[in-house]
C-alpha cells in the first residue's frame, strides 16, 4: 500500500479515501443515525439508499460516466470493490467520481 500512495498524486489518492471510507456527501452516511427516506438517491427514482454501491455502481443517471470512465455501464458490489483493490485501476475510477460528483 506505500508504493500505491507513492505511485498516485493526492488528487487520485482524494477519491479513493473518499470512497473506501464512505466519506463522499451522499445522501446515506453510514456513521451517522437519519430518516431512511432523507438517505434515498436524489438523482434517479429506484428508491435506493445513495451510498458508495449505487453512486459508483447502480444509479442510471450516472451509467454515462461509468461508461466512459469505467468501461461499463453498471457494477456489481464484487466489481466495485475490485476497482477499489487495484490500485492501476484507481486513476479511471477517480476520473470516474469527479466527472460524477462535479
Amino acid at each position: 500500500m506505500t508504493s500505491a500512495l507513492l505511485n498516485h498524486p493526492p488528487r487520485i489518492l482524494y477519491w479513493i479515501l473518499k470512497l473506501r471510507g464512505a466519506l463522499i456527501g451522499l445522501n446515506h452516511k453510514p456513521f451517522l443515525l437519519s430518516n431512511p427516506r432523507c438517505e434515498l438517491c436524489s438523482l434517479c427514482n429506484l428508491g435506493e439508499l445513495e451510498d458508495v454501491l449505487h453512486f459508483g455502481g447502480v444509479c442510471p443517471i450516472l451509467q454515462e460516466f461509468r461508461v466512459l470512465f469505467l468501461g461499463r455501464r453498471s457494477l456489481a458490489r464484487e466489481e466495485l470493490v475490485e476497482f477499489l483493490d487495484d490500485q492501476n485501476k484507481w486513476v479511471s475510477l477517480a476520473k470516474y467520481c469527479r466527472a460524477a460528483w462535479g
